[in-house]
């Protein structure tokens, strides 16, 4: 016989087929493609062959011949056939569909719910277990809220019947002693829902109009984004005791720590951005600080693009770290105790904290808690204090979010540069 036969397939011809020491196929007249397979060692299910309409051809397997009927199996490469007709690819699907039963069985056991009776708090860890795009420290403050508040809040709701008003309870609880964290509460649950309605099945159910979205109705508190923010006169003081500090400082790794400091109060850095900042990182020619997609905090959230971030040196920043960059020596701009390690993640802080207490002898110096990223605040606070307006100032802070960054794509880097000098001239003069 040969090994591809092609006949109207009947029942006495299927119970018949004799195995052969190679594999053949009998193929069906009625539906193309559909047939019989049987192997050496005497198996016989029926196939169905295809070719979506980009790709390479593919085949399926419909059931084994002993139990299921010729007619049964026939209809369902019909169907197949028609699946394909319309521009679909079944094996494709089956792929997807084994893939989505397999993450549920081990949902399943690792404790959470089928989609129909999850709770929000399941489907909130769902979320960190998925999302890969999130920066470390943003994955750690969502995971912490998610156990502090949400799960004890809100973990034993359905969450396809979660409210505003269950929201707004959790929120009114916070807010009193945590206003930020209120705030913060808030976007982690529309960050849930938001991935839900893209991701679950159910999700339809947020994106129904005529079901708002339970986040859109929340009160929090106002946001103030410059509640510490140090005012000018506070910066200059805290810029006269780093070079008091400076002047009689004998410890490389604090001398380090207090350079580090200055190129905050002139750029708005993050500590991290700084504190990991590489050579490499700095074009002193075009007075700019580069860093990938990888190494800012925000570089995963951004869609389109490089992701890269770019930060603006004023001339005062560059004779900050100048030297440093030619240093052939340097793995890091600002070292750690050696000169090819990075400073420790808790060393500015620590040194911030004795700029302060030093700065706090000046009684016109502002009370409260200042922490390190508040430099960052106190740099858009002076800027607008200078008349820079609100897309300069993001432009100058590197802010992520797509529609931000919409805002600010214009900027040229003479704009920025120019920006970036006013609010170091405040600070300088």
């Amino acid at each position: 016989m040969s090994m591809s036969t092609k006949v109207h397939l009947t029942k006495s011809m299927v119970k018949g087929a004799l195995s052969y020491d190679r594999e053949y196929f009998l193929w069906d007249t009625d539906v193309n493609g559909f047939g019989l397979r049987v192997r050496p060692g005497g198996s016989r299910r029926y196939v169905y062959f295809y070719r979506p309409w980009q790709g390479k051809q593919r085949r399926m397997t419909i059931g084994d011949a002993d139990g299921m009927t010729l007619e049964d199996a026939r209809t369902i490469a019909t169907k197949l056939a028609g699946r394909v007709a319309d521009g679909e690819d079944p094996a494709q699907s089956k792929r997807v569909l084994k893939a989505e039963m397999a993450a549920a069985a081990l949902e399943i056991e690792a404790g959470i719910s089928p989609e129909a009776e999850r709770t929000f708090g399941e489907l909130a860890d769902l979320m960190m277990k998925r999302r890969d795009d999130f920066a470390a420290s943003t994955r750690d403050n969502y995971t912490r809220w998610i156990r502090l508040y949400i799960k004890p809040h809100l973990g034993d709701i359905k969450a396809d019947a979660i409210q505003t008003s269950d929201m707004q309870k959790m929120i009114d609880a916070v807010k009193g002693q945590h206003p930020t964290t209120a705030r913060r509460l808030r976007d982690v649950c529309a960050a849930v829902i938001k991935w839900a309605s893209e991701t679950e099945d159910w999700g339809t159910f947020f994106r129904n109009p005529e079901l708002p979205n339970p986040t859109k109705r929340l009160k929090v508190p106002s946001p103030n984004l410059v509640e510490n923010a140090m005012e000018v006169g506070d910066v200059k003081i805290v810029w006269r005791v780093l070079g008091d500090l400076e002047a009689k400082c004998t410890d490389d790794v604090r001398s380090e720590a207090l350079a580090l400091i200055r190129m905050a109060l002139l750029t708005g850095a993050r500590k991290d951005e700084l504190r990991l900042l590489k050579p490499h990182h700095v074009d002193l020619i075009r007075g700019t600080i580069t860093l990938q997609r990888h190494e800012h905090k925000t570089g995963k959230q951004i869609k389109r693009g490089s992701g890269a971030k770019i930060i603006v040196l004023p001339a005062a920043a560059i004779e900050v770290i100048q030297s440093r960059v030619q240093d052939k020596e340097r793995r890091y701009v600002f070292h750690g105790k050696k000169r090819s390690t990075a400073m420790g993640a808790g060393q500015p802080w620590k040194t911030w904290q004795s700029v302060l207490t030093e700065a706090r002898k000046d009684q016109v110096f502002r009370k409260g808690t200042i922490r390190f990223h508040d430099i960052r605040h106190s740099f858009a606070s002076i800027g607008l204090s200078q008349g820079l307006g609100l897309t300069e100032i993001g432009a100058l802070l590197g802010h992520t979010d797509y529609r931000t960054t919409e805002r600010y794509a214009h900027h040229s880097d003479d704009s920025r540069h120019a920006a970036a000098a006013k609010v170091a001239d405040v600070i300088l003069t």
